[in-house]
């Protein structure tokens, strides 16, 4: 989900339900995601770490052993955790990929068995809790139907099963996008359709949980894993580390009777999360991690001035027939400022700057210089120990479909 599509971020009539949230907590101006996709995404967001130091990357990766996950933490302080992947596919948040570690119970799919096993999970034996639940509405390709819709579009989002196009639909379509206002257009709606869809989940899942009492001392915290281009990168979706993947929507509500302020402009990241809900709950945080505690910036503090990573993966093309190898890349963000840098010699250093309405890009040698003095204070950027997966031949097709593999 893409902040710019949202009321917070000056688009009204998409999510009254966020909207709601942000009139009651914080909006967080400028967060980011320290990913591109739904697995590494997570896995930052679950343990505080960079994808690249959580030891996942790529698609097949799964989360070791080693880092401690938000879930683990909180149970060990006496919280019921329960996650619940509102859609079960192999590009989801989803059981076998180690992120269901900690979690005392993890439900997959949307049908009312599992929503009604999570509401009683929750509510089972009366501790405090702490829960994940992830919607997929707003995810490439976004299939919600529209009656009289360009056939182009939905050629792109119900494409024939066993057809292998030519050229990558996604790439198409985002040079016919670029080339077409009116089909740009019909692209946001239908995005527009697909939020909706999210934030009407959401509604729902707040109205049952307040309807049990619930609510009277939670923190409700809405982010999007990843955010999403519509046309104005090579392709359409989130293949790529750009300013328009890594934006993505940021909203705390605190429990009735707390005060927060009602926007925040430092950047915050998904890895952030960890620290900070751990903070509000009165537990330890763990050593090491990537992540800061939100804390002052929620106290009204406008000097949390740091740097947000975001990290990818690239595949290189290699001579004489040999295998694929991967290249890193790495954001080094601070709003107004997006550098891109890779470990590979052919990807080029950029610097963005964003305010402008559109991502521009620029030589601004002190900007660039303090970036990168910023990303040298972080750790590097390393791996722990992963366990990678098996995937079968229907995961892989899965996840090729969605233009990750």
């Amino acid at each position: 989900m893409r902040p710019d599509h949202l009321g917070p971020w000056g688009h009204p009539g998409n999510s009254p339900v966020i909207d709601a949230l942000a009139a009651t907590g914080t909006t967080f101006d400028h967060a980011w995601s320290n990913a591109t996709f739904t697995l590494p995404a997570h896995a930052s967001l679950l343990t505080g770490l960079t994808p690249s130091r959580a030891g996942v990357m790529e698609s097949s990766d799964k989360l070791g052993a080693g880092p401690p996950t938000l879930p683990e933490v909180l149970h060990a302080y006496g919280y019921t955790t329960v996650a619940w992947s509102t859609v079960a596919s192999a590009t989801s948040f989803r059981k076998g990929d180690g992120l269901e570690r900690g979690f005392d119970q993890f439900f997959e799919g949307g049908n009312p068995r599992e929503q009604r096993a999570w509401y009683d999970a929750l509510a089972g034996d009366g501790r405090p809790w702490f829960s994940v639940v992830h919607f997929k509405n707003a995810h490439h390709p976004y299939r919600v139907r529209r009656t009289g819709e360009d056939p182009r579009l939905v050629a792109w989002a119900f494409p024939p099963v066993g057809v292998t196009p030519p050229r990558d639909p996604d790439e198409v379509l985002a040079a016919q996008v670029r080339a077409d206002p009116t089909l740009a257009a019909a692209l946001g709606e239908r995005y527009d359709d697909a939020i909706r869809a999210d934030d009407a989940e959401i509604g729902t899942l707040l109205q049952q949980l307040d309807a049990r009492g619930m609510l009277d001392h939670a923190v409700v915290i809405v982010v999007g894993d990843h955010g999403e281009s519509l046309g104005e990168d090579p392709a359409i979706g989130h293949q790529q580390l750009t300013p328009t993947v890594t934006a993505i929507p940021l909203v705390m509500s605190p429990p009735p009777g707390t005060s927060w302020p009602a926007h925040v402009t430092a950047d915050a990241g998904l890895a952030d999360l960890f620290p900070t809900i751990l903070g509000l709950a009165g537990a330890k945080v763990p050593p090491g991690i990537d992540g800061v505690d939100l804390a002052p910036a929620l106290a009204g503090r406008a000097d949390l001035e740091r740097v947000v990573v975001a990290q990818a993966l690239r595949r290189v093309g290699t001579p004489g027939g040999q295998p694929q190898r991967y290249a890193g890349l790495e954001a080094v963000i601070r709003w107004p400022w997006w550098l891109s840098h890779g470990t590979d010699s052919r990807t080029p250093t950029t610097l963005y700057r964003l305010d402008s309405g559109t991502p521009t890009v620029t030589n601004e040698p002190s900007a660039l210089r303090t970036l990168l003095d910023a990303r040298a204070t972080l750790a590097p950027a390393g791996a722990v120990p992963t366990e990678a997966r098996p995937v079968t031949d229907a995961e892989r097709k899965a996840i090729q479909q969605a233009g990750y593999w």
